[in-house]
């Protein structure tokens, strides 16, 4: 069942970073990044599994990276609004249950 997930990247010098969004976009159905080295993810693989995508980069191994699922029911932030728009995109082709509501921490002042 599709989950988001949280990849935070220290990326190598010398790392196509072309390459390292082709990875991240091979194993998941959808992604935001809202800082240079941060993604919220939606993915149906396993963690392992993007991990092995990463490290198929060239260069990568001499970097660092996180990839943890994230328990959207409990959390708060402090997010530009179009991440909250992307968090409360319509998936309503999914279970219920795999569609959490996120309510942003405070309203956008734009």
């Amino acid at each position: 069942m599709a989950a988001y997930y949280h990849i935070g990247i220290k990326m190598p010098d010398g790392v196509d970073f072309r390459q390292v969004q082709e990875a991240i976009d091979s194993k998941s159905l959808d992604w935001v990044r809202y800082s240079p080295n941060s993604y919220i993810v939606w993915m149906e693989v396993p963690p392992a599994e993007m991990c092995g995508a990463l490290l198929s980069v060239s260069g990568m191994n001499t970097g660092y990276f996180l990839v943890i699922k994230l328990d959207m029911s409990d959390g708060f932030g402090w997010l530009p609004s179009w991440v909250w728009e992307w968090l409360h995109k319509d998936r309503s082709d999914l279970p219920p249950s795999a569609a959490p509501f996120i309510r942003p921490a405070l309203p956008s002042t734009k």
